[in-house]
């Protein structure tokens, strides 16, 4: 109808059309890769779980929900996952922050990355703390610029099950909050370098007692820190670092699938998760021990079975040989996964 009312304004409409259909295209394909995934990745996903599904092993959750206004997203909380809500980087982190916290840092002392287990509870911990006192967490650019950096890329051969990518491809909300200032660049006005605290692993000491929030400077470094492991410097902010560390859409897909594969029609069970690890802890003496794991696995069975009855261990490790010897050493009425 337009062509023939207008007579050749139709043509002169069609290269706008296209224009049109390239911006939205392009906009499309920024939405895609803050997400961290593909369209035609969730598509291949959902046809590989297609089969899973039409045999009644798992509950069609795997929808993705789109508002008009809004990013793709994952099924609510209490689908199947608390780790893996939908997320908006940039609105999610920003909320948890008030706006005057945002030029205000805490820089941690230490020239080695270790493990992404490390990694993360070190996050936590500076996050608890700076929270408290109105600062974010910063790092130093090159020293501890321990993902997608240099240095991780030499680094990561050590632990040969990551990825020098591993943290943006696992947790793509708390890899965007992962800030990297050049430390040669700060005025030497702007930091203020605090001594003695927290300098022993895995023990707790008390930030109040530094009065980080009566501190003018724009940065505050902790001087001989190291991994701050634990729990009660972030335990006030628990909700707000389940929020940080979500899991990515595919890492929350594949985890499904599995789960679906695993457990089947097993609904009631109550599921016991067993970890132990052997591989990089065996040379520091740290590996797991099988008279521990067998025995520390039957006590908390035995704990559990009179409130839950039905009870399903589930064996994770690297190791398939070990994680055998343990499940010969239980008793054989429990059912393994």
């Amino acid at each position: 109808m337009t062509s023939s009312a207008n007579g050749n304004n139709g043509n002169k409409l069609e290269p706008k059309l296209h224009q049109q259909q390239a911006e939205e295209e392009k906009k499309s394909e920024k939405n895609e890769t803050k997400l961290g995934f593909q369209e035609s990745w969730i598509d291949q996903q959902e046809r590989e779980l297609a089969d899973l599904l039409s045999l009644g092993q798992c509950n069609n959750t795997l929808k993705i929900i789109c508002d008009d206004d809004d990013e793709p997203r994952l099924p609510p909380l209490n689908d199947w996952s608390a780790m893996c809500r939908g997320i908006s980087i940039e609105r999610d982190f920003d909320s948890l922050m008030r706006p005057n916290c945002r030029n205000r840092y805490l820089l941690p002392d230490y020239t080695y990355c270790s493990g992404l287990g490390n990694q993360m509870y070190r996050f936590a911990s500076l996050y608890g703390i700076g929270r408290a006192s109105c600062r974010r967490p910063i790092f130093k650019k090159g020293d501890q610029e321990c993902v997608n950096g240099e240095r991780q890329k030499e680094l990561w051969r050590h632990h040969d099950r990551e990825t020098p990518d591993e943290i943006e491809q696992l947790f793509p909300l708390y890899n965007s909050q992962l800030k990297y200032i050049n430390f040669s660049e700060i005025s030497a006005s702007d930091i203020r370098y605090v001594d003695g605290f927290a300098t022993k692993c895995c023990t707790y000491d008390d930030p109040a007692r530094l009065q980080l929030h009566a501190m003018k400077e724009k940065f505050v470094q902790f001087k001989k820190t190291d991994f701050l492991q634990h729990y009660k410097f972030f335990d006030a902010r628990r909700k707000d670092m389940r929020q940080i560390f979500q899991f990515a859409p595919k890492i929350c897909k594949s985890v499904l699938a599995s789960k679906c594969k695993l457990f089947g029609t097993d609904r009631t069970s109550y599921k016991l998760c067993v970890h132990n690890r052997l591989s990089d802890f065996v040379q520091s003496g740290w590996q797991s021990d099988l008279h521990f794991a067998v025995n520390a696995t039957k006590y908390i069975v035995n704990e559990l079975k009179p409130k839950f009855g039905n009870i399903s261990v589930v064996l994770l490790g690297s190791e398939r040989d070990f994680l055998d010897k343990i499940e010969q050493k239980l008793d054989k009425n429990v059912s393994f996964k």
